[in-house]
């Protein structure tokens, strides 16, 4: 079983550089070496953006019961 920390990112919106807002991802530890990409929300603009996180993201299973795509 592998372990997943939560960071923190400050996230810039591709659609307005003044949109800057928190996402919190899971982490796998030990994986800072990849980069992957993940869609974050903007709720300055109310779209969806494309950003490159530090480290290999898990999914979040809790979010994915809620809405019965896990």
């Amino acid at each position: 079983m592998s372990l997943h920390k939560k960071v923190v990112y400050r996230v810039q919106c591709i659609r307005d550089e003044k949109h800057i807002f928190e996402k919190v991802f899971l982490i796998e530890e030990g994986s800072e070496t990849v980069a992957t990409r993940v869609e974050a929300y903007c709720p300055h603009c109310n779209a969806q953006a494309t950003v490159l996180v530090q480290g290999k993201v898990v999914a979040d299973t809790t979010l994915l019961r809620k809405y019965g795509l896990e």
